[in-house]
């Protein structure tokens, strides 16, 4: 009985040790991270992981090379890999060698996103007027 009271409380304990970590590559708190643990982030680290950084689906890849390979989890591939499937080779549960780019399976549908420019839209759609219906229209014409 003793030991599921000890998990419980362990469980709760967790949460309060971890650090917060989701921010916006333009919001990212350098001057926390420097003073906390003494590790200067700068923009050029920023700027090269928000390049780096791939959303695929559902998930998200990392460029691995300068000639765009991709890393990237199991499950986000395995549509592709079931499509790319012969009577001779299962890729999803014998994989296959990465060799020359020759030899790449193309992934048709699956796509792949890059981030490419952060531009703060606050003040033109605040411009744009004061009801909902004017600001739903800049934001619009902003996403267009």
């Amino acid at each position: 009985m003793k030991l599921p009271v000890i998990l419980l409380f362990c469980s709760i304990a967790l949460p309060g040790l971890a650090n917060e970590g989701l921010w916006p590559y333009n919001q990212f708190p350098s001057a926390i991270v420097k003073q906390k643990y003494s590790f200067d982030v700068s923009a050029d680290f920023l700027e090269h992981l928000r390049l780096s950084s791939v959303r695929m689906g559902s998930g998200s890849a990392a460029f691995v090379s300068a000639n765009g390979l991709l890393l990237t989890s199991r499950q986000i591939a395995a549509p592709c890999l079931e499509a790319l499937n012969t009577p001779q080779h299962d890729f999803m549960s014998d994989g296959f060698p990465a060799g020359p780019m020759t030899g790449e399976k193309p992934c048709s549908g699956l796509d792949a996103s890059v981030l490419l420019k952060i531009e703060d839209v606050s003040e033109s759609v605040k411009a744009a007027g004061t009801s909902l219906a004017q600001r739903n229209a800049a934001i619009a014409r902003i996403e267009k």
